[in-house]
């Protein structure tokens, strides 16, 4: 019975410093960029800062050619079911920036989650904080939930923001097209502000 026990710590011992020096991130992180590439996504770069069964946290990312998104850290969760299936959960960006000429957009607790679909890809999505600089106009910080829809480049988004007060809202709809970009519709079904 010692003697078994012995050999299960050793083989215990063995399978732990297998893990810890196998390149797991790396390959990971190349996996991650050969799918992206290959369902289309273009200009990405970001690295895995650490793994776990039930998700993985980048770090560094960033997206987009002419206006990039850049992301300090995101969250990826899944379940091993779901991961074997090619599925993910939830989508979770701690912070998110993104700058268009002068103007400025940093967005903090950003998330998106998964629903199932017949086609494509569908959830919900919700931002916890939303700031804007340098608009012609005095914004306060707002906060956003709605839904999404994905089919191939193209994304769908409806939603709206509003701030702490809600005297500050605003119902959309975006309709983005990755192929054809220029021809990307912003719908605002409503708006609210204060005049003082």
């Amino acid at each position: 019975m010692k003697k078994l026990s012995r050999i299960l710590l050793l083989l215990a011992v063995m399978l732990a410093a297998i893990a810890m020096l196998a390149p797991w991130k790396a390959w990971v992180e190349a996996g991650l960029k050969r799918t992206l590439q290959a369902q289309g996504v273009k200009d990405v770069s970001f690295a895995v800062d650490s793994l776990a069964l039930d998700g993985l946290v980048l770090k560094d990312v960033s997206f987009g050619g002419k206006l990039p998104f850049v992301l300090d850290r995101m969250t990826v969760s899944f379940s091993l079911a779901e991961l074997l299936e090619g599925r993910i959960n939830t989508l979770n960006a701690d912070a998110l920036v993104f700058t268009h000429e002068n103007v400025t957009a940093q967005v903090q607790g950003a998330s998106l989650r998964f629903v199932p679909a017949q086609s494509g890809q569908q959830g919900e999505w919700s931002i916890r904080v939303l700031a804007m600089d340098k608009l012609p106009f005095a914004l306060p910080s707002l906060a956003g939930v709605g839904t999404f829809r994905l089919q191939g480049q193209a994304l769908g988004v409806d939603g709206k923001f509003k701030n702490a007060d809600g005297d500050h809202t605003a119902n959309f709809a975006l309709d983005y097209d990755a192929a054809v970009p220029e021809q990307a519709v912003l719908k605002i079904h409503s708006a609210a502000l204060p005049w003082s």
